[in-house]
């Protein structure tokens, strides 16, 4: 009775035992590789370790009994206490074994719902790359022809860029907004024209950029990836004729997607319809414009990203080659309002740095509006109006229009307005999601 019993606990300690080992190697399958234990390591767990010692010394107790001290057991005794060890602990000890046998089956499910996933992801990745072929077959089979010549793939947004800029003839000045109307009906005669061309290609790429955005299984950083994947394909033509699609009820639904992955980021402003008068003026110095208005653009981002920091401060914008007689400013004077300064040091000499020289062909009329303009459309219409206040504010700073130590300022102000003014944003909020 007495060895029975010792074999019936031993048996139960040895599914713990066996639970356990199966546990741990369950779990290592979930780990990186570079963090999976040996085997060495995994008997050296307490899970693992301490029914070992266990059985162990019931083993060498058997062995201690049977062959020491045989001839004095009371058997009756030993009976009783191995029904008790046998039946109350061995059975405790069994039922724990079921608790560790069902967290295994918890990690291989794990395991296996991972491993589904992964799958999908693969199907994914292998559905992405077949549609971005797609597009480049479709692209390829683009052709535009213009004055006997015949533009092909990515020429043909080119010639047909250059051919709606064009039409743009920018009378008396009426404001931004204006200028965005008269823009977008220009672009919609274009593309009704033209439609059977451009429908397509619209369509391949929503396509494309909507699988990303529904697809339940991808991280926001791999859908990141992904998009970043689709904007190096996209040329600046491209990126033009996508955001004025936009404007239009025809490409309405592609807002969601342009703002959620930026896909407009690498668009030069000065090749929008709207700035066409500028480019006029400044022609030669355009690479110098979209220089310093980017660098804006990146100081804008950092300044509204740490709001409590920078709340005050007069923040100059670093550019590749910086001007003594030039300098831009960005001061957050509270969460839903900012200043763009431009100061003109007038004691230093004409600025020899190639991104500032297109300032000096403008008058100063011309600058503070080429900044509103600006401001307009990074704060209001490059977001399509869904980042910001749609009454949000854009005026000259009249008070700042001198400043002492011989310096001249033109700069421009905005503020979220309304009741309960919300703080400015320049880029998509993951958070909002």
């Amino acid at each position: 009775m007495f060895l029975y019993c010792l074999i019936k606990g031993f048996l139960a300690y040895f599914v713990i035992f066996a639970s356990g080992i199966n546990f741990k190697i369950a779990d290592m399958a979930n780990k990186d590789k570079r963090n999976r234990k040996s085997y060495g390591e995994i008997l050296l767990d307490p899970w693992i370790f301490v029914p070992l010692i266990i059985v162990v010394f019931e083993v060498a107790m058997i062995l201690f009994l049977r062959h020491k001290f045989v001839a004095g057991i009371e058997y009756d005794f030993w009976g009783i206490f191995g029904d008790f060890f046998g039946g109350v602990i061995g059975t405790v000890l069994t039922f724990v074994s079921v608790i560790i046998l069902a967290q295994t089956f918890k990690q291989q499910q794990e395991s296996t719902n991972a491993n589904i996933k992964q799958q999908k992801i693969q199907r994914f990745n292998d559905s992405f790359y077949e549609l971005l072929n797609l597009y480049k077959e479709q692209v390829k089979g683009l052709s535009f022809e213009n004055k006997g010549k015949c533009y092909q793939g990515k020429e043909f947004f080119d010639i047909c860029k250059d051919i709606v800029q064009k039409k743009y003839n920018r009378g008396k000045k009426q404001g931004y907004s204006l200028y965005r109307r008269e823009a977008k009906s220009i672009y919609m005669q274009f593309y009704e024209e033209n439609k059977s061309k451009f429908a397509p290609y619209f369509r391949m790429l929503y396509r494309i950029l909507e699988i990303i955005s529904e697809n339940k299984d991808l991280e926001d950083t791999q859908k990141d990836a992904y998009s970043k994947i689709i904007r190096a394909q996209l040329t600046e033509s491209e990126l033009f004729f996508l955001k004025y699609n936009a404007m239009t009820f025809y490409g309405a639904d592609f807002i969601e997607y342009l703002n959620r992955f930026n896909i407009l980021k690498h668009l030069p402003i000065t090749d929008l319809i709207e700035f066409r008068e500028y480019n006029k003026k400044c022609a030669e110095y355009k690479a110098g414009i979209n220089a310093v208005f980017f660098d804006i653009i990146n100081t804008l981002e950092d300044v509204l990203e740490d709001p409590i920091n920078c709340k005050g401060q007069q923040i100059e914008i670093q550019t590749s080659r910086n001007s003594k007689k030039y300098k831009f400013y960005i001061e957050l004077k509270e969460e839903n309002e900012i200043e763009i300064k431009l100061l003109e040091d007038e004691k230093t000499n004409t600025s020899s740095k190639y991104e500032y020289e297109f300032i000096e062909k403008l008058d100063k009329e011309d600058i503070v509006n080429i900044l509103m303009c600006f401001a307009y459309e990074i704060f209001k219409f490059a977001n399509f109006v869904k980042f910001n206040s749609k009454n949000m504010i854009i005026k000259p700073n009249k008070d700042g229009k001198y400043s002492s130590g011989g310096n001249k300022s033109s700069s421009v102000i905005v503020r979220n307005s309304g009741k309960q003014p919300r703080p400015i944003q320049i880029k998509y909020n993951h958070k909002k999601e």
